[in-house]
């Protein structure tokens, strides 16, 4: 249920409902729970970290993208790249994932671009070119780990906040 991550949460939005905070009635609107293959964009009054609880969804259960954008959640337990995580799908030429790290289009039968990783707890667009189900390869141990760079201890005083924009 979306009420045990309502600590410091002004809005919680996914890609078809979403939760305000008001000031009466506290978190208000029309999303009531947490799907872990939906993405969701969470604005917070100040620096959270909230571990979520309960059974352990299977990454390897399908769900269906429809053709156009999609907001998907990523609840695997592991790092992995993004050829890695989608092994057991069959993407479609010109699909595209984007995250806040970069983007990865799949073209030629190989995920290319700037996004290097899947990180979990993390949420991705994915344009898709047709309706299709997708699964997450989590049978391997990946290395991908490596991949996932925090960044500059420091950013660069011309670089964007992408935290600061909610798109």
């Amino acid at each position: 249920a979306t009420a045990v991550i309502g600590e410091n949460a002004v809005r919680i939005v996914g890609q078809t409902e979403e939760l305000v905070d008001d000031p009466a009635y506290g978190l208000t609107g029309n999303l009531s729970e947490l799907n872990p293959t939906q993405a969701y964009k969470i604005q917070v009054s100040a620096a959270t970290r909230h571990t979520l609880n309960g059974y352990e969804y299977n990454p390897a259960t399908p769900f269906e993208v429809k053709t156009g954008w999609n907001w998907i959640g990523y609840p695997v337990s592991q790092t992995l790249s993004v050829a890695e995580a989608f092994a057991s799908s069959i993407p479609d030429e010109e699909d595209y994932i984007v995250g806040q790290a970069g983007f990865a289009q799949y073209a030629d039968g190989q995920w290319t671009g700037t996004l290097q990783t899947l990180v979990p707890g993390s949420g991705y667009l994915y344009f898709s070119k047709s309706d299709k189900q997708l699964a997450y390869n989590s049978a391997i141990v990946s290395r991908a780990q490596a991949l996932h760079a925090p960044g500059p201890p420091t950013p660069a005083p011309w670089a964007v906040n992408r935290y600061r924009y909610p798109n």
